[in-house]
């Protein structure tokens, strides 16, 4: 066997170990790292929808009360099915105005906006003089969707 062979076969003795040694660490490796979770992760936990009324515009006019409400979802889900429920009374405890109101869309993303509004007549209460700056209208608004509930009040003076 010449030295030029000796090398040679050495060299080839220690790229087989080397090529041994990595196999045997990638197959460890494999064996401890779940490649399952790395290729398909679970999905992040988002949070839940939480529907807000962000704005409570009220405009007196002479003989009716005009109302539009705002609504935004500051959660991270999808709010579905939402409904608004309104209920206002005077300052004697009559309802003057009592129902859903429609909404401009009943599904809101993450950071979307919806909007409704309603009318409360004044004309024929006689609760209410509408020549009096000391009268009240307590407005409860509920909102509600698919997974909560949230109520709100408002006063709107006349």
């Amino acid at each position: 066997m010449t030295e030029e062979t000796k090398t040679t076969t050495k060299k080839e003795k220690i790229g087989v170990i080397a090529l041994v040694a990595i196999l045997i660490i990638g197959y460890c490796a494999y064996r401890l790292v779940d490649f399952d979770e790395i290729l398909n992760p679970p999905p992040d936990e988002l949070a839940p929808a939480e529907l807000e009324l962000y704005s409570f515009e009220d405009l007196v006019e002479p003989g009716q009360v005009n109302v539009e409400i705002m609504i935004i979802n500051l959660g991270e889900e999808t709010a579905k099915n939402i409904n608004v429920f309104v209920r206002a009374k005077n300052q004697t405890g009559n309802i003057l105005f009592e129902g859903n109101i429609t909404l401009t869309c009943l599904i809101l993303r993450a950071d979307e906006m919806t909007s409704g509004a309603y009318t409360i007549s004044l004309i024929g209460n006689d609760d209410i003089d509408i020549a009096s700056k000391t009268n009240k209208i307590k407005h409860t608004i509920e909102i509600s969707w698919s997974s909560g509930r949230k109520t709100y009040t408002k006063e709107t003076k006349i």
